[in-house]
C-alpha cells in the first residue's frame, strides 16, 4: 500500500465538515440535503453482519433518492447518530478516502427513550468537484465486519 497523498488542511477540514453534515441531515431525515453530499453518480452500499452482499446497493441520485425514501419512511422517530473523528487519507489531489465509526440511537417504540441500536463504519471515497468534496462511494458496514480498503 502506498503512502497517503498529503491533503492540504483546507481539504481535510472540508471533508470533516461534509461528514458532520451527512449525519446531521440523516438525523433530520433531510433527503435532499443528504443527496447534495453525493456526486451525481455516487454509490451507497449498506451491509449487515454476516452477509457478504450488501442489502442496499444504489448508484446515482435518482435511485439513491428512492432508496432513502423507502428506508426513512419506516422511521417513526428520527435517529441520532454519533461518530468518531474520521481517518482521512488522500489518494490524490482530487480523491480521498475516509473511515468513520458511528453509533445510532433510536427508540424501539414511541414510548421508550432512544437506545444504542447500531455500531458501524462509514468507509467513503470522496471526489473533489470545484471547491466541494462529494461522496463517490459510501459503504456502511457493521463494526463486526472487516473494513473494505
Amino acid at each position: 500500500m502506498s503512502a497517503p497523498f498529503p491533503l492540504p488542511i483546507e481539504d481535510r477540514l472540508a471533508l470533516m465538515d461534509a461528514i458532520a453534515r451527512y449525519n446531521l441531515l440523516a438525523d433530520q431525515n433531510d433527503i435532499e440535503g443528504y443527496l447534495e453530499l453525493f456526486a451525481d453518480d455516487g454509490r451507497l452500499l449498506m451491509f449487515v453482519p454476516w452477509q457478504p452482499a450488501p442489502i442496499v446497493d444504489v448508484k446515482g441520485k435518482t435511485t439513491l433518492r428512492a432508496a432513502l425514501h423507502e428506508v426513512l419512511s419506516r422511521r417513526e422517530k428520527p435517529i441520532k447518530i454519533f461518530q468518531t473523528h474520521p481517518v482521512i487519507e488522500g489518494i490524490d489531489a482530487r480523491t480521498a478516502r475516509t473511515q468513520t465509526e458511528f453509533f445510532g440511537f433510536w427508540p424501539r417504540t414511541q414510548d421508550e427513550p432512544p437506545t444504542l441500536r447500531l455500531g458501524a463504519w462509514y468507509v467513503d471515497i470522496w471526489t473533489k468537484s470545484g471547491s466541494r468534496w462529494l461522496i463517490s462511494e459510501r459503504r456502511e458496514q457493521p463494526a463486526s465486519a472487516p473494513l473494505a480498503h
